[in-house]
């Protein structure tokens, strides 16, 4: 470039992002194969230029002004994503022993905290390739995986068991409120409704 270049650039917090998204802390945020073309979406670009006459103020209402116009951006952003659909995945996917080892991995910590670093270590693979590779052999990423598993854990302790719900939640990593959102997006039940429903 000839002469003087002026680049800007916009870092949105991984917490914000999740909150607008209704995401999970362990759940990656994932915008699919969106680059340049980002410029030419009319919501973003005039958001970003509203953005920009913000930043250098101080005062409550630009920042209540800018958390506003962030979290339409990554909405935006989370639409044009589902629009598009997923970026293409390599070839491959994990070897089998590693797939082997990540599930044996996650059937013996479904009562803790799971990282996406955690299960990349299990393959010495980055998170990045890992998570790319996992949903290439499963067709799903690692942390809904891990949320079918779970789920899947607490229905057999449902049907075949007494236990109270709030014992079955934390064995599977939940807190009972999780248990409930959980249960009722794979099955449209509660726990108790599920255990009426399975013992009849």
């Amino acid at each position: 470039m000839a002469g003087t270049a002026h680049l800007r650039s916009l870092g949105i917090p991984a917490e914000l992002a999740r909150a607008c998204l209704e995401l999970d802390v362990d759940e990656p945020l994932e915008f699919g194969a969106l680059h340049a073309d980002l410029q030419q979406d009319p919501l973003i670009a005039h958001g970003l230029e509203a953005l920009w006459g913000e930043l250098g103020r101080a005062d409550p209402p630009a920042r209540l002004f800018s958390d506003s116009i962030l979290s339409a951006i990554v909405v935006r952003l989370a639409r044009l994503a589902a629009a598009r659909g997923p970026a293409p995945f390599p070839r491959g996917g994990l070897a089998p022993h590693h797939s082997a080892r990540v599930i044996d991995y996650l059937q013996a910590h479904l009562d803790e905290r799971v990282t996406l670093g955690d299960l990349a270590a299990l393959t010495g693979l980055s998170p990045w390739h890992f998570a790319r590779a996992f949903r290439q052999s499963h067709g799903e990423p690692p942390h809904r995986h891990l949320t079918r598993l779970r789920v899947e854990r607490a229905r057999e302790r449902l049907e075949h068991g007494d236990d109270p719900v709030g014992e079955i939640a934390l064995a599977v990593g939940y807190t009972p409120q999780q248990l409930v959102r959980h249960l009722r997006e794979a099955t449209g039940l509660t726990p108790r409704e599920y255990r009426r429903q399975s013992r009849r």
